[in-house]
């Protein structure tokens, strides 16, 4: 098991991973050469300079040699800096994903709470407009009725308000 909690590698990921790094090692090895050997021919220029058939040599070697090291110094400046920017990118690409799954994630759970909220205030409407229709079929709140369900002709409609009142109180409680 590793140390550093990464899933393991498939093959062909291992494999595209040493044959990067098999890269890597070859074009070091190979920038290394041609720098030292700049340097070297450098030293031996500067060691030459009263002999003016080796300076001319040396001086040759060197126009030929200068933009092999510049090709060199401009691939590893260039990929340092890319390497940077696609890493800085990829980190900006996995927040920017991580960003939308929760909002996502967000999105849902305040749809579900609309629509539980929208089932209770229809059942609360129900209720109310129940309560509202069997109150106006006992009288109550009406002018010149006392608006009382204790008599006998007002049976009906007092079980019509007494079963409102329940369905009210159950929508309250849910």
């Amino acid at each position: 098991m590793s140390s550093n909690n990464n899933p393991p590698l498939s093959p062909v990921v291992s494999t595209e991973l040493s044959l990067e790094k098999l890269r890597e090692w070859i074009a070091g090895a190979l920038a290394l050469v041609i720098i030292l050997g700049m340097v070297l021919l450098c030293i031996i220029a500067v060691q030459n300079l009263n002999n003016a058939e080796q300076f001319q040599r040396a001086k040759d070697l060197l126009l030929i040699l200068t933009p092999f090291v510049g090709v060199v110094i401009g691939y590893y400046f260039n990929k340092v800096t890319s390497d940077a920017r696609a890493a800085s990118l990829q980190r900006a690409v996995d927040a920017a994903s991580q960003t939308a799954i929760n909002a996502t994630v967000e999105g849902e759970r305040a749809q579900t709470l609309a629509a539980h909220a929208q089932t209770q205030a229809d059942q609360m409407r129900g209720a109310l407009t129940e309560m509202v229709s069997a109150a106006e079929n006992a009288g109550v709140g009406q002018p010149g009725k006392l608006g009382t369900l204790d008599d006998k002709e007002n049976e009906d409609a007092r079980v019509d308000f007494l079963l409102a009142i329940e369905r009210a109180k159950r929508a309250l409680n849910s």
